[in-house]
């Protein structure tokens, strides 16, 4: 396998063939250097379920409760299912836990790992009841009172203590000194985010103390996760929590090298990277234009690929069933990245990566991303092409003689063409000896 090996990794110092100039190797987005030694568990594969406990008027208007999608899902992140602190607690010491009962319940059924994101408070616990936030008013404020807090927590750890098994600070904060006009998530400052950490750290180690405590699920800029942990926010974390939106897949190889780099700095190099919320397909993520769907279900699997070579701990699609970027649509009809994406998890699952590289013969021609690795007594190759999404003919390298071909396309059925197989934008799986 020498040959095979130098095709790959040794003719450049980054670890990536670009048979093109010297900057571009350096600065390939697909290079990733091997992890020998680590398998992919099925706990890779996260999700987001939106409709298991559909809303009264959304049962009206034709949504269907979701199905529990067996097999495919390795964990739960409790986002957007109408589980926050206000949906839980609408008025004071009135609780209302029928739905995030049978989300915790069905995930436990299954020995499914639950996350639940804190905070998001309801209006009367608000510091700033009036201010707008993507859920109505209030919910991006701190509480106005931290006592409330630590009884949310309290309740929730309790209720819930043994089944769910992490939980993070708050949803995509973006810490500020003062307000900001238009709010996201959180409009709070960062002494106020540490001290729910810190606060929500100690209630946990009394109630729960089996449950890890993430970052806040931080979006965007790396540097924002950077002030959390030098503020103090390394040593109340047991996971670092970011979400993966990009344009394309370029951005998961180099975001994910970037976060490590800084969880290292802060002393928690050796500690989980979640990637707890990415998918393509929203049209605000495309200038307000819909990505086209090949591309939106092509990225998705190749960012599961990308995420998992380079280190990600696991990856949490969202959604199951979102109407955009899900396996199902909100009325139960499957949509195209459902089949390829178990197709992609049962190459994944008991995989080592073997890094990946990017060859290109030239510079008009077609560059492509090999990703190489180890299952069982198998070699595994899953290659694709970056610029566009019709297939043209691969060669293979002369090392390579697959013993089966899987390709994503639907009803894709590949074959040799002499030493040449066509891919395009969908990944394709190669297997071979050792």
């Amino acid at each position: 396998m020498k040959g095979l090996k130098q095709l790959l990794f040794g003719l450049t110092t980054a670890g990536c063939l670009l048979m093109g100039s010297p900057a571009d190797a350096q600065s390939d987005p697909y290079a990733i250097a091997p992890r020998p030694g680590h398998r992919i568990s099925r706990d890779f594969f996260g999700m987001h379920l939106h409709s298991l406990v559909p809303q009264p008027h959304a049962l009206q208007q034709g949504e269907r409760p979701t199905a529990w999608p067996d097999g495919l899902i390795g964990r739960l992140r409790l986002w957007d299912c109408d589980v926050r602190w206000a949906d839980l607690e609408p008025q004071p010491e009135h609780w209302q836990f029928a739905r995030m009962d049978r989300y915790v319940q069905a995930a436990y059924q299954r020995g499914v790992p639950v996350v639940y994101p804190l905070g998001s408070p309801p209006a009367w616990a608000s510091a700033r009841p009036s201010e707008p936030c993507p859920y109505g008013h209030g919910c991006a404020a701190e509480p106005r009172d931290l006592a409330d807090w630590d009884r949310y927590v309290r309740t929730v750890a309790r209720r819930y203590r043994g089944r769910i098994t992490a939980y993070e600070v708050w949803n995509e904060p973006h810490p500020s000194a003062q307000p900001p006009a238009r709010p996201g998530f959180y409009s709070g400052n960062w002494d106020t985010l540490i001290t729910l950490a810190r606060r929500a750290r100690a209630v946990l180690q009394q109630e729960d103390p089996q449950a890890q405590l993430w970052t806040p699920a931080f979006d965007g800029n790396p540097d924002v996760l950077d002030d959390y942990l030098r503020r103090g926010g390394a040593a109340l974390a047991d996971a670092v929590s970011f979400h993966y939106y990009g344009q394309t897949d370029a951005h998961v190889a180099p975001l994910t090298a970037r976060l490590r780099a800084i969880m290292t700095r802060h002393g928690m190099g050796t500690k989980p990277l979640i990637n707890s919320e990415s998918s393509f397909g929203a049209p605000e993520l495309h200038d307000g234009t819909p990505l086209d769907p090949t591309l939106a279900v092509a990225y998705t699997l190749r960012s599961l690929v990308l995420s998992a070579w380079s280190g990600v701990t696991a990856s949490y699609h969202h959604a199951w069933d979102n109407g955009y970027s899900g396996m199902v649509s909100r009325r139960g009809e499957a949509r195209p990245l459902m089949t390829p994406y178990a197709q992609v998890q049962g190459w994944l699952v008991g995989t080592e990566p073997l890094g990946c590289s990017t060859t290109r013969t030239s510079a008009a021609a077609p560059r492509w991303v090999t990703c190489h690795g180890r299952q069982g007594t198998q070699a595994l190759w899953i290659v694709w092409r970056t610029d566009a999404t019709q297939p043209v003919p691969y060669t293979l390298p002369n090392d390579i003689t697959p013993l089966k071909i899987e390709s994503t396309v639907p009803d894709a059925r590949p074959s040799l063409i002499g030493r040449t197989v066509p891919v395009g934008a969908m990944p394709m799986a190669l297997w071979s000896s050792p």
